[in-house]
């Protein structure tokens, strides 16, 4: 069911975004490799249908809690951040992160999904221009305020855990 699924997600790709999608394969290290944590099709739906997220940082136990756009690519979460904001200042301090998507309907049921990992900055380099270029066809906020390597990192998240519920 997995590689069925897989080829048809694979064929209603366009070109270039298949030519991302092999840049950012050919980058996926063998740490990265461990990251093999699968949904249920259910989840991955959710997964698919959602575009914004919160997501937990600590440092000093003291917790961080803000809402990001994400992209869900080869079992890993990616989100954008700028290097003065406090989500990044404590991932640098504690690599460890939780993220939830999560939808409120008190009369068909709540859904959501949390996710536990570590995390990892992408800052330039082939997999940063994929990802740049897979947020730039996702949101439009992006093309309204570019960025280039170095000027702000995306953050892959590990992971480590999940649950959901509703779904």
């Amino acid at each position: 069911m997995k590689i069925n699924l897989f080829f048809y997600s694979f064929q209603l790709l366009k070109y270039s975004q298949i030519n991302i999608l092999c840049c950012l394969l050919k980058s996926v290290s063998s740490k990265d490799k461990k990251n093999n944590l699968l949904f249920t099709l259910k989840e991955l739906e959710f997964i698919k249908n959602n575009e914004i997220c919160r997501i937990a940082s600590s440092y000093n136990d003291k917790p961080h809690v803000v809402p990001v756009c994400y992209i869900y690519l080869n079992n890993f979460f990616y989100f954008a951040t700028d290097y003065e904001t406090k989500k990044y200042h404590n991932l640098v301090h504690n690599n460890n992160i939780c993220l939830v998507i999560d939808e409120y309907d008190p009369i068909h049921g709540n859904r959501a999904l949390v996710v536990s990992g570590s995390v990892h900055f992408i800052e330039r380099g082939s997999k940063f221009i994929g990802l740049y270029r897979f947020f730039e066809k996702k949101f439009p906020w992006v093309k309204k305020s570019p960025w280039k390597e170095d000027e702000a990192p995306f953050v892959e998240i590990n992971i480590d855990s999940k649950v959901s519920w509703g779904l």
